[in-house]
């Protein structure tokens, strides 16, 4: 990798008990990124952007990191060993742990429904103010959908994404967001995996599409000094069918996550890191690309081990090094493989069997396993975080 590429650092933490219970994953399981005193279902996903931040809320105006750098996060999720619940501190270790890497970047992820409300607000931006006070730069996700998960409050239950109570009410949650927090975010990512919702639910594409479009038109024009908008999709191999490229051009940045074999119950131990960039790269256009949960799998259920895992790794980071002026974010998910209790929560949150490959596949995708040992792919994210490291 070459000296001319720097990568920034992100610290991938928690926040729903600093946030008083204003923000829960509803895609990963009850804690798998957790903070100090956060309950069964309570913690959020979260992917980083950012570098060195000022205190003060003086914020970026929507800046990303120039051009030949980008940013290299990875998710802080803590382990258990022995029974019981996740301490403070297995958080804090996990969080140590990502430290130790360089790490220096916090990213939130929120329900929308969880945006509607004082209480919630409030704590967005005692969170976020923290955050930054810490020097830490901040990215917020509202993954108003999350794969096959719809995070709308409940009050829209049953109405079409289109309407136009929907579209009002999420420019609303905008605005109170970008007052609150708006010039110390880096970047806002609506959804998380949209192409997955709308390939789930094909009478919603359309309506989602429009939604989102409304919501990205907003977020860009009401405050030209608000962050990056992006809306997250799931990267597949094969070409994006015409709502979810329509969906993909939205934004002032394209974001995807990036898991190849994601689904399969057979997963490649060789895969074409260079050309799926690439393939990203060219749906992004001029914009900065995103990549906002990159994971392989060491899961042997479908054929993988923990050396394919970390060869891919390696072949993804000799791919990124050369396009590294294009790819502005990489978040590595995740620090732990899941228990099986999270795997489980996972499961039946996303409306999957516990043995579906998809579950297998995001269950053994940590850098360690689950009793804190060293995958071989540890080693190749050390050796990637030495090599991008900042002069």
């Amino acid at each position: 990798m070459g000296t001319h590429a720097r990568l920034g650092w992100f610290f991938f933490v928690a926040g729903c008990a600093a946030f008083g219970g204003a923000c829960r994953d509803s895609g990963l399981p009850a804690g798998g990124v957790v903070s100090v005193g956060a309950g069964p279902g309570g913690a959020p996903s979260t992917t980083s952007v950012g570098g060195s931040a000022t205190t003060g809320g003086g914020g970026h105006g929507g800046e990303l990191p120039h051009e030949a750098e980008a940013w290299l996060g990875l998710e802080a999720n803590p382990v258990h060993l022995g029974s019981g619940d996740v301490t403070p501190a297995d958080v804090l270790l996990a969080e140590l742990t990502t430290y130790a890497a360089g790490v220096r970047a916090v990213s939130l992820d929120v329900h929308w429904s969880e945006l509607e409300t004082e209480v919630g607000l409030d704590a967005l931006a005692k969170r976020v103010a923290d955050l930054r006070g810490r020097g830490l730069e901040v990215v917020l996700v509202a993954d108003v959908v999350d794969r096959r998960v719809d995070n709308r409050p409940a009050r829209f239950d049953g109405k079409a994404w289109d309407d136009p109570e929907m579209l009002a009410a999420i420019d609303l949650t905008l605005d109170a967001v970008f007052a609150r927090v708006g010039n110390d975010v880096t970047a806002l990512v609506l959804g998380r995996d949209a192409n997955v919702y709308q390939a789930t639910f094909p009478d919603a594409a359309a309506p989602l599409l429009q939604f989102l479009t409304s919501a990205v038109t907003h977020a860009t024009a009401a405050r030209p000094a608000a962050p990056v908008v992006a809306v997250g999709l799931a990267f597949a191999p094969t070409p994006l069918e015409k709502l979810a490229l329509a969906t993909a051009s939205l934004g002032t940045a394209s974001a995807f996550r990036y898991a190849p074999g994601l689904g399969s119950p057979a997963v490649a131990k060789a895969t074409s890191a260079a050309k799926d960039l690439d393939a990203m790269l060219a749906i992004a256009g001029t914009r900065p690309l995103l990549m906002t949960g990159v994971r392989f799998t060491s899961a042997a259920t479908l054929g993988a081990t923990a050396v394919s895992q970390a060869q891919l790794f390696e072949g993804f980071f000799a791919a990124l090094e050369p396009r590294v002026s294009s790819v502005r974010f990489v978040n590595v998910t995740r620090l732990h493989d899941w228990t099986p209790l999270e795997c489980a929560r996972f499961a039946e949150i996303q409306k999957l069997a516990v043995d579906d490959p998809e579950v297998l596949f995001e269950c053994a995708s940590g850098l360690r396993d689950g009793a804190d040992g060293a995958k071989l792919s540890w080693q190749a994210f050390l050796k990637a975080s030495a090599a991008y490291a900042p002069p």
